[in-house]
């Protein structure tokens, strides 16, 4: 695998990671741009041959940001990034042989059932919890927008109500 820090082009490194930049700048203001961001940065980082590292924090931001203000086609297409992302991940670390089963000790060219599904559980774990805190706040908004929603219409309901007792 390359990284920018061993020697690999440092060209893909910066495409994917200006790539990751710009959806979590966007994340709240265009989650759907910034979720087809960090698709196309991910796709980059796995055609240039990237190993796993800290540029993938940013998809954590652009899924919360996806589930609490994406609409709703966005927050169902987010949602399904989770297991779909942790699958391509799970076989993309594999293909390129990353550090990552080595940290687990998992390394070598056969892997076992239980490093696979360990670490394929995190993955889908790192993911699923950013999505779910997006989404928990999503639900929090909604709730706060429709309580200050009512109070708005019982105090418009209220003021209606003292100008007709005040007309008779």
């Amino acid at each position: 695998p390359m990284t920018a820090f061993d020697g690999g082009d440092l060209l893909p490194f910066l495409a994917s990671g200006l790539l990751t930049l710009a959806a979590v700048v966007l994340r709240r203001f265009r989650p759907a741009i910034a979720l087809a961001l960090v698709w196309l940065a991910t796709i980059a980082h796995m055609t240039f041959g990237l190993d796993a590292g800290l540029l993938q924090l940013g998809i954590l931001a652009v899924l919360v940001g996806a589930a609490h203000y994406g609409s709703r086609t966005v927050l169902v297409l987010s949602g399904v990034s989770v297991p779909v992302g942790s699958a391509i991940a799970v076989l993309y670390l594999i293909s390129v042989e990353s550090w990552v089963w080595d940290v687990f000790g998992a390394g070598g060219p056969m892997l076992g059932a239980v490093p696979l599904i360990f670490i394929g559980g995190l993955i889908f774990l790192a993911l699923a919890v950013p999505w779910l805190i997006g989404l928990l706040a999503r639900a929090f908004r909604i709730s706060r927008e429709s309580r200050k929603r009512r109070a708005a219409a019982e105090r418009e309901a209220q003021r209606s109500s003292e100008l007709a007792h005040h007309e008779r």
